[in-house]
């Protein structure tokens, strides 16, 4: 009867070791799954299937995401985008303005001071 009870105990102590290893490891797993989805999330990664890959596969999961990840955009102001110039197109230049003859309507040119077609004045505009 001694050495039932003796060895119900080992048991007993042999099953706490396994339960307290067991969830040691599962508390392991789920920060190392939810470390590896704010890590991929900030690389903009595809976040959810990393953390099942890490979740089901464990540290070989872990291991393959370290060496696939993208590397991390860094924020601050060094890396901050530097403002795009905008080409903007030139404004054509002015057209000297055309003068008309206000008698007959005929075009004169910019110095001209009488109209060749009618000799009308040409007033100043």
């Amino acid at each position: 009867m001694i050495l039932q009870a003796q060895d119900l105990t080992e048991s007993l102590v042999i099953i706490g070791f396994f339960l307290i290893f067991g969830l040691v490891g599962c508390v392991i797993q789920i920060l190392l799954t939810v470390w590896t989805h704010k890590d991929a999330k900030a690389r903009n990664m595809s976040a959810d299937l990393w953390a099942v890959v890490v979740l089901i596969f464990g540290l070989l999961g872990l291991i393959i995401y370290l060496i696939v990840r993208s590397p991390k955009a860094i924020k601050g102001p060094e890396q901050a985008r530097a403002p795009q110039l905008v080409q903007k197109e030139e404004a054509p230049a002015p057209q000297p303005t055309k003068k008309f003859c206000s008698e007959c309507g005929s075009e004169v040119k910019g110095d001209a001071q009488f109209c060749p077609l009618c000799g009308n004045k040409i007033r100043a505009a």
